[in-house]
């Protein structure tokens, strides 16, 4: 529950309007976050479902059908995350508000998380994974930073 409340936290803060109305892009963005912290939650009970399925009752076929839904929700397609991530960078981006390199590391994540739709995408996936962790800890750092 910590990374869906981190990320929700993050979206709604990147996003925020400098005046009262929000455009229809920070909105989609924040509609996007919504959801994806929606998946990785569901995925997460899947997950803990099916650990518990298989340390009480040893029903292997359940814990299959669990662990496939687990991974079509959230666990190994990373679409989601990665149209996030694309379009968080994009509307910093505008802002100009990060550096060069974090923008480059964002759009890296976002098209990595996309490419994980492709069949054989365990590159991708391992490469959203690792640029996305430095996306999160790099837009962070450069928060506190830019915090009075």
């Amino acid at each position: 529950m910590l990374f869906p409340l981190s990320l929700l936290l993050l979206s709604f803060n990147l996003t925020a309007p400098r005046n009262s109305v929000a455009s229809p892009f920070t909105q989609l963005i924040n509609a996007l976050a919504i959801l994806w912290a929606g998946l990785m939650t569901a995925s997460g009970c899947m997950a803990l479902t099916a650990i518990d399925m298989a340390t009480t009752h040893g029903d292997v076929a359940a814990i299959s059908l669990l662990f496939s839904l687990q991974n079509s929700v959230g666990g190994a397609v990373e679409m989601q995350g990665g149209l996030w991530t694309l379009l968080a960078t994009y509307q910093l981006h505008k802002k100009q508000s990060l550096h060069w390199f974090v923008r480059l590391t964002g759009y890296t994540a976002g098209l990595a998380g996309i490419a994980t739709l492709l069949p054989g995408s365990d590159i991708f996936q391992a490469l959203f994974g690792i640029t996305q962790l430095c996306w999160f800890f790099a837009v962070g750092f450069a928060a506190l930073k830019a915090s009075p």
